[in-house]
């Protein structure tokens, strides 16, 4: 099966034992569900061609139900031993170097080169490079977030072999010279709505296949950095047949261990996380637990714990 537009549908669970190809087709694509589940032995491909500009949408909009599954395995796009890719365009630049202050008030940033493969309607983040702080406490005593959003507006070269990039609105604060600034815009988007009543993750066991290449992961995750607290199941007696029982909920946590936006969990494959961009998340944004992971030019912005654990 082939989707490749936009139906206005919101499905609950779309769960694959087959194949199921996400791609444009002459038209930007956007998908939402609650869930989406790779079956072992299915196969899911999301992907978005080099020299095309349509891009796919993906958008995670639902609500745990903790009676069928107090694990919290649902909501996002989940594989157990199946094959999942997300492969979009390549990115030309994910990081830039500012060839001059950009200073409070500006609304335009100045890079050293020319075809940085920035886009007008795409973003930058601008890190906050304030200093002094005391870094004795981990909170910096009252510490203040300057990282900054710029949405490009126009892009220009200078006659100096420079690239200077008009924001929609001024900056708030001063980003210092040399400051790396990450291009986060990608042809593939999978995000969390900010009308769902849970966030979504991303998980892959077993055997496979599991590559997520140059997509925009936003707003994912659920783990938190509070203490995990675990929802616990033990098996009743009640058998179903060879190594299957019935289980029962003897505590339901608070704070499930193991939901984090990108996770490789216990991956029998080689598995490769290259080029995306992970914005956001309440603990981790990419984590490789007993499991055999290439790591290689992402960007993480706006996790609270570890952006690679």
């Amino acid at each position: 099966v082939t989707y490749s537009g936009d139906d206005g549908i919101k499905y609950d669970k779309i769960i694959v034992k087959g194949s199921l190809t996400i791609q444009p087709n002459n038209t930007d694509v956007f998908l939402t569900a609650t869930t989406i589940i790779v079956e072992s032995g299915g196969e899911v491909d999301i992907k978005t061609e080099g020299d095309s500009v349509h891009t796919i949408t993906i958008e995670i909009d639902g609500a745990l139900d903790l009676t069928k599954d107090p694990q919290e395995t649902m909501v996002g796009i989940v594989a157990w031993e199946g094959n999942l890719t997300i492969t979009g365009n390549e990115v030309v630049t994910k990081m830039a170097g500012l060839s001059v202050v950009a200073s409070v008030g500006t609304n335009v940033l100045k890079f050293h080169g020319v075809n940085l493969g920035f886009t007008v309607g795409g973003e930058l983040v601008l890190p906050d490079t304030q200093t002094g702080l005391n870094v004795g406490h981990w909170s910096f005593n009252g510490y203040v977030d300057q990282t900054e959003i710029c949405k490009i507006v126009s892009i220009a070269s200078s006659l100096f072999g420079e690239t200077h990039i008009t924001c929609e609105h001024v900056l708030i604060y001063d980003h210092s010279v040399g400051s790396k600034i990450a291009y986060v815009t990608r042809s593939i988007k999978i995000f969390t709505s900010p009308s769902s009543i849970s966030r979504g993750h991303i998980l892959h066991t077993g055997l496979g296949k599991f590559e997520v290449r140059n997509a925009r992961i936003e707003n994912f995750g659920r783990t938190t950095i509070d203490v995990i607290d675990s929802t616990k199941i033990q098996p009743t007696n009640l058998k179903f047949g060879p190594m299957m029982k019935q289980m029962e909920v003897t505590y339901q946590g608070t704070n499930q261990i193991a939901r984090y936006a990108m996770h490789a969990h216990h991956s029998k494959i080689e598995a490769y996380f290259t080029g995306n961009a992970v914005l956001y998340s309440p603990r981790d944004g990419m984590v490789a637990h007993n499991s055999r992971v290439h790591i290689t030019g992402n960007i993480i912005v706006g996790v609270d714990g570890t952006g690679i654990f």
